[in-house]
């Protein structure tokens, strides 16, 4: 008992709580192809300079770094009652869903919490982690299945056109200067009464053209208030540069001199 309790820690630390489940009650055995649809908010965050980072950044330092990223999101997600699907390098992909009794309303309200406390723990991490953080946020109908191949792995996935669009909601915050997560249109409705309860703010991006989307998408802006200006403030309080050693080195504009062993000013975080 004790070894099969020590098993299953195990087993999710590797594979997502969802895949846990679907192992212990057999349901990979009795079919791989069978699926579920569900509704829910798919929540895709990633870190903006991590494909950059590659290029110059040891890999002691970036994997160092990437872990305490993904641990930090993951206790976020976690303890706002999202349930992690997957890690794709920097990238994070989660879903909220409704509990019993609940509808859409409620995780569409815990996921966009969920954002702005992500945003808030870079904020206050902002000297081990200075990348911008990008999170894009969608609701609807998935699939939940597990896929794969049983000779060599399977995986228990959510799919569908949110999981899509989240992702690409992401790569537009990636790329948004002014910051805040974009929603869609459904999100937002989804949330309802419950949206500003943190003082959370909401601006229209108007219909913004997705890929692989033939209709253009309706995309709104949400920031906190409290994370608006401490966003600018710690964007241009960091410069991010790598030493000779290859490591990446954080440094504070209001220290009065330059870190030790600069080479390189690959990027300004602005």
């Amino acid at each position: 008992m004790v070894a099969g309790f020590q098993e299953g820690r195990l087993l999710r630390q590797f594979v997502s709580e969802a895949a846990v489940a679907a192992a212990q009650d057999g349901s990979p055995r009795k079919g791989a192809g069978l699926g579920e649809r569900r509704e829910a908010v798919v929540l895709f965050s990633g870190l903006a300079g991590f494909k950059p980072a590659l290029a110059v950044r040891s890999p002691e330092a970036l994997v160092e770094e990437l872990n305490a990223f993904l641990e930090g999101m993951s206790q976020v997600i976690r303890k706002s009652g999202g349930e992690i699907d997957k890690f794709i390098g920097d990238k994070i992909l989660a879903a909220f869903f409704p509990g019993r009794g609940e509808s859409v309303a409620q995780p569409a309200a815990r996921a966009i919490a969920a954002a702005n406390l992500m945003r808030k723990w870079m904020r206050d991490n902002g000297r081990e982690i200075p990348d911008p953080l990008g999170i894009g946020i969608a609701t609807g109908i998935i699939l939940i299945g597990v896929l794969g191949a049983e000779s060599v792995r399977l995986e228990y996935a959510i799919i569908g056109n949110s999981v899509n669009l989240a992702s690409r909601l992401n790569d537009l915050a990636c790329t948004d200067k002014d910051g805040g997560v974009p929603i869609d249109d459904a999100t937002l409705e989804a949330a309802g009464s419950a949206f500003g309860a943190e003082g959370e703010t909401t601006s229209s991006l108007g219909e913004v053209a997705v890929k692989g989307k033939k209709r253009l998408v309706k995309v709104f802006r949400i920031r906190s208030k409290k994370g608006a200006s401490a966003d600018s403030q710690h964007k241009a309080r960091f410069l991010t540069f790598v030493r000779n050693d290859k490591r990446c080195c954080h440094f504070d504009r209001r220290e009065k001199s330059l870190p030790p062993g600069i080479i390189e000013f690959p990027r300004i975080i602005e």
